[in-house]
């Protein structure tokens, strides 16, 4: 993973594995570090199998995808703890994010 430079937010943008744009958040409120990538167009919005889908996700503190029907955009985030966030989890993080992007993007075929 390339040197992060956040900006005076505290957020970074950078492209994973060339086709994976993701934006690195620092949420100073919740003091946690917010991983957000987009998708593509909102094509049919199925807010309740993605609900589904995503509840046992957020149990295991694991990637989401959602859908933004204001922005018509599909998503992937992941919310990472800030107090225990080291450059080698983030960089484990982010390859989970991107490895669960994939598996969305192939098994929708939304690229």
């Amino acid at each position: 993973m390339p040197p992060l430079k956040p900006d005076k937010r505290g957020a970074c943008s950078l492209i994973i594995d060339e086709d994976i744009p993701l934006r690195i958040q620092q949420d100073i409120a919740s003091q946690r570090v917010l991983l957000i990538a987009l998708l593509g167009d909102m094509q049919d919005h199925l807010p309740q199998p993605l609900l589904e889908a995503n509840l046992t996700a957020i149990r295991d503190n694991k990637p989401v995808i959602a859908a933004d029907p204001r922005a018509s955009q599909y998503y992937a985030s992941h919310m990472l703890e800030q107090s225990s966030l080291t450059a080698d989890l983030l960089a484990l993080r982010v390859g989970e994010l991107a490895e669960h992007i994939r598996f969305w993007r192939n098994a929708s075929q939304v690229k």
